[in-house]
């Protein structure tokens, strides 16, 4: 699996560098939760202060300068986010379009659609607000007598991110240029239940944490991204954009080691960054350390 996955990331390297992407492979974050991450990134501050962990989930960000910075500039914003950060919410920047995707409910795939008590929860949980942790206590009482297909728990951050993609890309493709596009997608994320062609694997489990298909859900949600690229590049868009990629924090796939050292953040918080600007006419890979926050400076 080890050399399998190397070579897939000399494969992805190789594959944004030809883009004209700039690709930092030793970026890492200094917050190891999203909603700690993320403020920090905004605000292009990597210290550990209250300013940045402050944030409980679901909460607006009171400041955030790239936002302003881009206001500024005339930029006009489309907004794709989940349940743990609030990035609409603010009068002083013209908001186009805020798309808003919950994690905290029960999702149903097409294939989940035809099963009738499965639908019915969907809708309960819909109308009255309900987590997934009452589908979860349904399930665990009553799944054995009307055969609630259990895969729709453990998917709940990748099937609505993968449809979040999708959407963004039918809206830049649409948009004929122009405008901030800002996607918060939990892809990859855990539980990993994607196999590396975007399918769900036959077998799920709601606490899968290995290796191995962590970087199944990597290649998942790439090959979606560089769809998304493809696109850009064939209508002529990708040679007039600033596009910045970028992970919110590490895989998290091992527990944090608090012993200072710099290699050990660098491991344990590493993320995917990547930059495209403007009339980029080479890319390349730096493999000097990069705190997100600062480098988006």
């Amino acid at each position: 699996t080890l050399f399998r996955s190397k070579d897939y990331v000399d494969q992805l390297i190789s594959s944004y560098v030809e883009n004209n992407f700039h690709v930092f492979g030793r970026a890492y974050s200094a917050f190891d939760k999203t909603i700690h991450s993320i403020p920090s990134f905004l605000n292009f501050s990597s210290v550990n202060n209250d300013h940045n962990t402050k944030y409980k989930s679901g909460e607006k960000i009171q400041e955030n300068k790239l936002f302003d910075n881009l206001n500024n500039k005339g930029y006009v914003f489309n907004i794709y986010e989940n349940d743990f950060i609030d990035l609409c919410n603010f009068e002083k920047y013209e908001i186009n379009k805020c798309t808003k995707y919950r994690t905290d409910i029960l999702f149903l795939p097409e294939e989940g659609k035809k099963n009738k008590v499965l639908s019915v929860l969907r809708y309960l949980a819909e109308r009255y607000r309900i987590s997934i942790l009452w589908y979860k206590l349904a399930l665990s009482n009553f799944g054995k007598f009307f055969n609630i297909p259990p895969y729709n728990i453990v998917d709940r951050y990748g099937a609505p991110s993968l449809n979040i993609l999708d959407q963004l890309t039918f809206d830049v493709i649409s948009s004929k240029g122009g405008g901030a596009f800002v996607a918060h997608l939990l892809m990859p994320h855990a539980p990993f239940v994607y196999n590396l062609s975007c399918e769900k694997k036959v077998q799920l489990k709601d606490n899968d944490r290995s290796y191995s298909s962590y970087i199944m859900q990597v290649q998942c949600i790439q090959s979606k991204i560089f769809e998304f690229i493809k696109l850009l590049k064939s209508n002529h868009y990708l040679e007039n954009s600033i596009i910045i990629i970028q992970g919110d924090h590490g895989s998290r796939l091992t527990n944090y080691i608090k012993s200072g050292l710099d290699y050990d953040t660098i491991d344990l918080h590493s993320t995917f960054f990547a930059v495209h600007l403007p009339r980029a006419k080479v890319g390349n890979y730096n493999l000097k350390p990069a705190n997100v926050s600062d480098t988006l400076k």
